[in-house]
């Protein structure tokens, strides 16, 4: 009896320290389980802290009627129209008209210095009495551009009309006047005036 009770106890201690052992190892893979879920949480807690540059830069600009005047590109500055005449008139009258409104309107960022002015026109040799001269063939009708309705300030080639720049849309007003001559044929004349804005 004493040997089958010492078995038992012996058996009984083999088995406590088995189980001690695995609850043991138990609790070390919980440690390790715990220490890794720890620097994970850690790790997915990180930050890094950064910065983006923001930059733009602003050039001086002019645009004309709402149309973006380009370095060497053409823009409609607009139309001059003196409508149907007698072809033996003496005189005619009117006004440039722009895109948007009677003149030319143009709107320039601050400081951008602008000036307009007018380069030449088609037939500027044929003109006379006038600066310019619209053709039908080889009969021309001479006229001049004006910087007032009087008609008394020539806006010669080359001569600039100063823009006011400060971001809001400025009225060049210009008024053209036709000259008659004795012998004109009936018929439709036409010239191109070349412009620039500079600024």
């Amino acid at each position: 009896m004493q040997g089958e009770a010492r078995r038992c106890r012996t058996g009984n201690d083999a088995f406590a320290g088995g189980v001690a052992m695995k609850t043991s190892r138990l609790l070390s893979f919980a440690a390790v389980a715990a220490l890794l879920a720890a620097t994970v949480q850690h790790a997915q807690a990180a930050s890094v802290a950064g910065q983006i540059n923001a930059t733009i830069t602003l050039v001086a600009s002019c645009q004309i009627d709402n149309a973006s005047s380009t370095s060497g590109g053409d823009v409609e500055f607009g139309t001059l129209d003196f409508g149907d005449q007698s072809a033996v008139f003496t005189s005619a009258s009117a006004q440039v008209m722009g895109n948007a409104s009677s003149g030319i309107g143009v709107r320039c960022s601050p400081g951008a210095n602008a000036t307009l002015s007018i380069l030449s026109g088609a037939h500027d040799a044929q003109a006379g009495v006038g600066t310019h001269a619209m053709a039908n063939g080889t009969h021309y009708i001479p006229y001049s551009i004006y910087t007032d309705a009087g008609h008394a300030n020539v806006l010669a080639n080359g001569a600039a009309v100063a823009i006011t720049a400060d971001g809001t849309t400025q009225n060049v007003a210009l008024y053209g006047l036709a000259f008659g001559a004795s012998g004109i044929v009936a018929g439709l004349y036409t010239d191109t005036l070349r412009l620039e804005l500079s600024f």
